[in-house]
Order: structure tokens, then C-alpha cells, then sequence
């Protein structure tokens, strides 16, 4: 399951995205107010209740977790994971 902290509620977003089996391109950018997450290019969540000002750098922390609840057996892998160096390849801006 596929899952968003909102800070300001302290609840996790369930997103309705499936999880499949693969390699999976995350992104968080943040732009006029709101901050956008995107799985495999798809947007799949906006938070636009921001717990700081638009002009606050309020992003802290990112944690990638993957856990087993005993349904089946997988593997969880992440690479090149941090803050593009160059544009990236699903808007060119970021």
C-alpha cells in the first residue's frame, strides 16, 4: 500500500495506486504553495495544507519503508535515491 504523512493531521493518505511488482520512480516536488508526489510519472497526491509558510523550506525529513506483513515474500531496493542534479526526466524542471 501506497502511503502520504500529512504533518498537519498527523494521518498517513492511503493512496489508491496499486502496488506492483518492479522498479518504481518516486518524486516529491514542491511548487506555489503545495507540495506533489508523483509514482511513475502519475501524480497521485497534492498536500496544499502545508504545516509552514509558502515560503519556508518545510520539507525535513523523506523516509522510504518497506514492510512485510507476513502475506508474501519480496524484496525492497532503492537506488540513486536524493536530490536531482539535473532536470528530471518526467517534467525537465525539477
Amino acid at each position: 500500500m501506497w502511503e502520504v504523512f500529512d504533518d498537519v493531521s498527523g494521518a498517513w493518505n492511503y493512496l489508491s495506486v496499486p502496488v506492483t511488482p518492479g522498479w518504481h520512480d518516486l518524486r516529491i516536488s514542491y511548487d506555489n504553495g503545495a507540495v506533489y508526489y508523483y509514482l511513475d510519472s502519475q501524480l497521485v497526491y497534492t498536500d496544499t495544507n502545508l504545516g509552514y509558510p509558502d515560503n519556508a523550506n518545510g520539507l525535513s525529513a523523506v523516509f522510504l519503508e518497506a514492510y512485510n506483513f507476513g502475506n508474501n515474500a519480496y524484496t525492497a531496493a532503492w537506488s540513486n535515491f536524493g536530490t536531482p542534479m539535473r532536470p528530471c526526466r518526467f517534467c525537465q524542471m525539477c
